[in-house]
This record gives structure tokens, C-alpha cells and sequence, in this order.
């Protein structure tokens, strides 16, 4: 081979190199990956048409966990909504089931959505994250209590990605024949619940940043296989006018006592990927991922992820980003779905016209099923982030927490010093 030829393979060996590399998310930027299998347990044959939740049937699945905020070296243990998104490889194509360790959303609006995550980045000033910011958002919308109590509580920082529930958040629908339900998902771990108190996840990440994705990776390696049973809650459209506030409004769960969980399957986790950057990096997930069987709700936040996801995989990893098979035809019938729900198909579902939106009836359930150990030790939690916020943002943030507990929000100032200047606030 001459110098000349040597040259040109050289030169394509570094740009290569220079190539393999993609935007990171805009959120959940860090993520491991693992495959598997979901085996149904029970039959639900009366609740959907979708072929690979009839009983008995093994579909393999490829599931990604993340952090929600910072970018892809931030430390898998500070406090974060911890992300979840599962892809069935069924028959008829690709189903994508994504979600939070947090029941519930933290918005209902998606006009908010911008903003929301702007509060999540980091001062376009100092380049520092800030309370400032997160708080000023929170304070400013009632609606964000809900979210913000599971938040700070004891397990907004799990042990492991293996040592958490998740949960859909967002309502989709199942339908068979001429009988539709509305269906939430909640997948609890069989590992059992474990968490972190904050000062064990902050010395965790000072010896090791990605110790969940390490964890998760030599769990499987050594064949202790992480499991979840996977369970439904499902309501009828007649079943909806009982409720007091609107179902499809993420910001609120369902009573189990009326809507009971019912058993669907297990998960489990049991192979790691041999390239991370071509099957965890590039991975895309989306709502709008579905099956015969199953369809969007009118959940407007869902509805709004369902269109957005795709714009930005198509920014992030390029017009090649469908990658598994038979996407493309499930892409179409998706499609169709989406635009029959913006043309108000589903309309005569959504109740947000009707409903007096009480954000504070839920949080303050919520609060009062807590222990006082519970509380104190959220209330400590809260304070510590208050610190460097200012004094009247501050004031917000205890009138928004009186609206569930007076004491409790007493107890949230008590805790709080002076707000430091060392931050730039404009």
C-alpha cells in the first residue's frame, strides 16, 4: 500500500472518529441500557386488541434508564426524576411505554413546557444549576405541588435504577371491538424499595458519578437479573364523569381503591448491550410508538410528547433514527391516531373546560399519609435548595406549602437561612 493510501485511511479512520458523536438530549441526556423479556401473566384479551399482552406471550424489550436534568456526566445520585422508556418488540411492530419514578407529571398545560425545562437547565449566566430559577417556576404554578412533594420526599433518591417503581404518568388507551379503557401503568420493582438519604447519594457521587449504571450493568453481567411485575389501572369513558377533577390531567393519579391495580406481567432485565453509543446513545423512544390495541388518551400532555419526540430525534440523531424494524409501518397508523385526536375526535372525553382545578387536594393527601419522620426529613430537604434563593421567591415558595399544611410550611422557614448572594440573579 503506498503513502497515499495510507494516508486516506488514516484519514478516514479519524473522521470516523470525529463523526461518532450526537447532540446530547435536551433531557435525560444520561441513560443506560439493558435488554430483556415481558412475559404476560394474566390474560386482558378484555381490555385489548394488542397481540403481545394476550396471555402467556414472551416479548423481547429494550429499556433505558436516565437521569431527567444535567448533562451526561452528571452524578446518577443527586436528587433527579429518574426516567424511564421500554421498547416491545412485538409482531406488529413497536410499542414505546415511557415514564418516571414520579406517579405524576409536573405540568397538565403544555404551553408550560418550555419554561418547565428551562427551569431545569442551568443559569444561562453563570452556567451554574440554581434554585433561583427552579424555584421561581415552581412558586408560580400551583399545579407543580404534586410532583414536587414525591420530588423531595425520601424516594427521590432510589438506592438503584433496580431498587425503584415506575410509573406511565400519562393515561393511554386500550380498545378491543367497540369497548375503550383508558389505562395508567405502574412498574414495581421485585427487588424491593431501597433509598438514599441525600448525604449518602452526594458521597456515593463523589467516589463514583455513573455508580446506578454501573450497578445496573454488573447486576445483569453477574446474572442477577433485575425483575419488575408490570400492573394497569384501566377506567371506562363512563366511569370518567365520577371523577371530581379531570383523568387526563397528569398532575393527578387515580384512586387505587376504586381503580385497583391489575396485574399484566413481568419485566425482566437480563442482557447488556455490546456498543453502547449504537444501542443506548442512539436509541429513540417516542408516544407515538404504538400497536393495534392500544392509542393515545386525550392527555394533552401526552399528546404534545407525541408530536415533539420525534422533531427532536430527527435534530439529535438525523432522518436515519428509525432503526428497528417494521417502524415504519407502525409510524403510519400512529400517525393517523395522532391527527384524529387533534381534529377532536377524542374531545368529548376532556373534561379541562369543565372541572374547578384544585391543585392542592392530592399534595395534601399525599402529605398526610407521610410519617413525621417523613416530613421533617422532606421539610429538611426543601429547605436546604431555599437557601440560595431569594427572599421573595422564598416567600412564594411557603405561601404555595401553607396551602397543604401551615405547619409544615412554618417548619420550612424555620430551616431556611438568609438567602446567600453568591449567586447572579437578575
Amino acid at each position: 500500500m503506498n503513502d497515499f493510501s495510507n494516508f486516506i485511511k488514516t484519514f478516514d479512520n479519524i473522521a470516523n472518529l470525529n463523526k461518532k458523536s450526537i447532540p446530547e438530549r435536551i433531557t435525560h441526556a444520561k441513560g443506560y441500557g439493558a435488554y430483556g423479556t415481558f412475559t404476560v401473566t394474566h390474560n386482558v384479551s378484555n381490555y385489548t386488541l394488542a397481540n403481545f399482552l394476550q396471555k402467556e406471550n414472551v416479548t423481547r424489550v429494550f429499556l433505558r434508564f436516565s437521569n431527567y436534568k444535567g448533562e451526561r456526566g452528571f452524578p446518577d445520585t443527586f436528587r433527579d426524576p429518574k426516567g424511564i422508556a421500554i421498547k416491545f418488540f412485538t409482531k406488529d411492530g413497536i410499542f414505546d411505554l415511557t415514564g418516571n419514578n414520579i406517579p405524576v407529571f409536573f405540568i397538565r398545560e403544555p404551553s408550560l413546557f418550555p419554561e418547565f425545562l428551562l427551569s431545569q437547565k442551568r443559569n444561562p449566566q453563570t452556567n451554574f444549576f440554581d434554585p433561583e430559577i427552579f424555584w421561581s417556576f415552581f412558586a408560580k404554578y400551583p399545579q407543580t405541588l404534586h410532583s414536587l412533594l414525591f420530588y423531595f420526599s425520601e424516594r427521590g433518591i432510589p438506592k438503584s435504577f433496580r431498587h425503584a417503581h415506575y410509573y406511565s404518568c400519562n393515561a393511554l388507551k386500550f380498545y378491543i371491538s367497540q369497548k375503550e379503557y383508558f389505562v395508567k401503568f405502574h412498574i414495581k420493582t421485585l427487588q424491593g424499595i431501597e433509598n438514599l438519604s441525600s448525604s449518602e447519594g452526594e458521597e456515593i457521587a463523589k467516589k463514583e458519578p455513573d455508580f446506578y449504571g454501573k450497578d445496573l450493568y454488573y447486576s445483569i453481567q453477574t446474572k442477577n437479573f433485575p425483575k419488575w411485575k408490570i400492573y394497569f389501572q384501566a377506567i371506562t369513558p363512563e366511569e370518567i364523569q365520577k371523577f371530581a377533577f379531570d383523568p387526563f390531567d397528569a398532575t393527578k393519579v387515580w384512586s387505587q381503591k376504586e381503580f385497583p391495580l391489575q396485574e399484566l406481567g413481568i419485566l425482566e432485565l437480563n442482557e447488556n448491550p455490546k456498543d453502547y453509543f449504537e444501542e443506548v446513545e442512539k436509541s429513540t423512544f417516542s408516544p407515538n410508538n404504538l400497536v393495534k390495541g392500544i392509542e393515545l388518551s386525550p392527555d394533552p400532555i401526552l399528546q404534545m410528547r407525541a408530536l415533539v419526540y420525534s422533531d427532536a430525534q430527527r435534530d439529535r440523531v438525523g432522518l436515519n433514527n428509525l432503526q428497528y424494524k417494521d417502524i415504519f409501518i407502525k409510524q403510519e397508523f400512529s400517525k393517523n391516531n395522532i391527527f384524529s385526536l387533534l381534529n377532536g375526535q377524542a374531545s368529548k372525553w376532556n373534561k379541562n373546560s369543565l372541572d374547578a382545578l384544585d391543585d392542592y387536594f392530592q399534595p395534601r393527601i399525599f402529605f398526610q399519609s407521610l410519617s413525621s419522620k417523613q416530613k421533617q426529613t422532606m421539610s429538611l430537604e426543601i429547605s436546604k435548595t431555599l437557601r440560595a434563593v431569594t427572599q421573595i421567591t422564598q416567600e412564594k415558595v411557603f405561601e404555595l406549602f401553607s396551602k397543604i399544611d401551615s405547619a409544615f410550611s412554618k417548619d420550612i422557614q424555620a430551616q431556611t437561612s438568609t438567602y446567600s448572594t453568591y449567586l447572579l440573579h437578575d
